[in-house]
């Protein structure tokens, strides 16, 4: 993800306009669109925070763990990266640190309390005692209501290429096939499509069809039989479904 898709103008004139000294995206879907770059292992791993420190004044810092650094560096357009340690240092301190060093020990701070857990909140509490922690996420929200060129056509191309992948398995599932196998080529059909990675695979076969979501199994696919699938891919940050 090299270039900012987000609608960024809009954000600093929200942050311009509004009440908040600054902002902490931390979401999976907030810091790809702020920092302009995906780190997908924050989706998977609750604890390994990616944070983006978007303050009223000045330049956004960009905290991510040591393991993420480099590829970060590389992708962002954000400059002031900072890393923590996983299992060793606390991202929540660094975040104090980050904020105080803005001047932000005892200002009002917007984060995302549907994404923080309690243990990291009570941590931020505790850190900064004397700043007034509030939701974000309505600011965030209207923000992106409003979409940039560049993200229509990423929206569009990623709906029409996860729809290509599903048909083109849907069009090759041969009776004998085993359940999971149609699962990976699913995926793989995702991949060469152009998304990044699969962010979700489901094909169910027969009986299984009458389950939502159920691990990928060994039943074989038999004439007359039902297929399902739901899906979708990760593009640059953004996901099809």
């Amino acid at each position: 993800m090299n270039e900012t898709l987000g609608n960024l103008d809009s954000l600093r004139t929200a942050m311009d306009n509004g009440e908040f000294d600054a902002i902490i995206a931390m979401s999976p879907e907030n810091v790809p669109y702020t920092a302009g770059v995906g780190i997908w292992s924050q989706k998977v791993i609750r604890d390994r925070l990616a944070l983006v420190v978007w303050p009223r004044e000045g330049e956004p810092t960009l905290i991510v763990a040591t393991n993420e650094e480099g590829y970060v560096r590389e992708k962002s357009w954000i400059t002031d990266v900072r890393a923590y340690s996983q299992h060793q240092d606390s991202p929540i301190k660094l975040l104090s640190d980050v904020l105080q060093e803005k001047g932000m020990g005892a200002g009002r701070i917007g984060f995302e309390p549907a994404y923080l857990t309690t243990d990291y909140y009570l941590e931020l509490l505790e850190t900064m005692p004397e700043a007034k922690l509030e939701s974000c996420e309505p600011m965030l929200q209207k923000v992106r209501m409003i979409k940039t060129d560049t993200e229509i056509d990423l929206l569009c191309r990623a709906a029409t290429s996860t729809e290509r992948a599903l048909m083109a398995t849907y069009s090759t599932a041969r009776t004998g096939e085993k359940e999971r196998d149609l699962v990976a080529r699913l995926g793989a059909n995702i991949l060469q499509s152009g998304a990044e990675l699969p962010s979700f695979l489901f094909f169910t076969v027969g009986p299984n069809t009458g389950y939502a979501h159920p691990d990928p199994t060994d039943i074989e696919l038999q004439p007359n039989d039902v297929l399902k699938a739901d899906c979708g891919g990760w593009f640059s940050g953004y996901f099809s479904d």
